[in-house]
């Protein structure tokens, strides 16, 4: 049998080989925890992804994805299976005009309550850079909308990238409607998405990761039936804040106005600080004070 000539799209497989550590969901507390992936080439058609881990009860687990490109459908095709199910996923997919995000649709059993539903499943796999790629999986529901399960990161082992993950203070932050806030803190200081739980009622978060300025932010809905017994609450039911967030950034003026023009409210204008910064404050909509300065120049004397 003559092999076939691989594609453009083989090609965009053939970029996600390598060994990569996988930061995932651990359960709906928000906690999350580190799994192995190794993704080798089959020839220069198909990719096989294993994944080696622990379910949130300690037991071990492995996966194995196959990812191949059909050109007679024109779409990416591929098959999962893990070791806690017995059942096979099949998938179909397309990527993007930007050729960064590969959709993946397939159907399959999700468990609700004590009954085993068959559902519609779109899967994601999104390029952020050479060394990083994110996941997400979501469900079709009952009203026609989808509803995402987890989204988690991938990160290429050796690769020099910060580990943000091991920064000794990491800021958690309380908001209503934290969904809306991620949106909010992408459009206004550049922070990308890392992890998000959502709670049980698919409309609020428990848990949700930013990276941002080469270090991470967690943040989370606020839950008013809770907030008397874990005595957490946000900005908006506080009245204010009690602290600030600071950015130390390459411009300070630019800072500032992206935040402004993306929904913030101006505390104080920037302006040179007797300390030696350019140095400047804003509102958000979720009430968080954020402060942003970078180093003035230092005058001769």
């Amino acid at each position: 049998m003559k092999p076939e000539k691989h594609q453009a799209e083989h090609e965009w497989l053939q970029q996600l080989v390598g060994e990569w550590q996988c930061e995932m969901p651990y359960d709906e507390s928000g906690k999350t925890h580190m799994v192995t992936e190794i993704i080798r080439p089959i020839g220069d058609l198909w990719i096989q992804m294993e994944t080696n881990g622990k379910t949130p009860s300690g037991t071990p687990f492995t996966s194995q994805l196959t990812l191949g490109f059909d050109p007679k459908k024109g779409k990416f095709v591929g098959s999962w299976i893990g070791s806690p199910m017995s059942y096979l996923w099949v998938y179909e997919g397309t990527l993007n005009e930007s050729k960064t995000r590969l959709t993946l649709n397939s159907e399959g059993p999700m468990p609700d309550g004590e009954n085993v539903n068959m559902v519609k499943v779109k899967e994601i796999i999104e390029i952020r850079g050479p060394n990083e790629r994110t996941f997400s999986s979501s469900i079709l529901g009952d009203d026609g909308e989808w509803k995402q399960l987890f989204i988690t990161t991938s990160r290429r082992v050796g690769a020099n990238s910060t580990q943000v993950t091991k920064q000794g203070l990491v800021p958690h932050i309380v908001v209503k409607d934290a969904a809306a806030a991620i949106e909010f803190y992408a459009k206004a200081f550049g922070a990308k998405e890392v992890v998000r739980v959502p709670a049980p009622d698919g409309k609020r978060l428990w848990h949700a990761e930013l990276q941002l300025n080469d270090a991470r932010l967690f943040l989370r809905d606020e839950f008013e039936e809770e907030c008397n017994a874990d005595k957490t609450a946000s900005p908006k039911t506080l009245g204010g804040t009690a602290g600030v967030l600071h950015l130390n950034v390459k411009n300070c003026d630019e800072a500032y106005e992206r935040a402004i023009a993306a929904g913030a409210t101006s505390i104080l204008a920037p302006w040179d600080a007797f300390w030696g910064d350019r140095y400047a404050q804003v509102i958000d909509p979720f009430g968080h004070c954020w402060s942003m300065s970078h180093p003035l120049p230092k005058t001769q004397g």
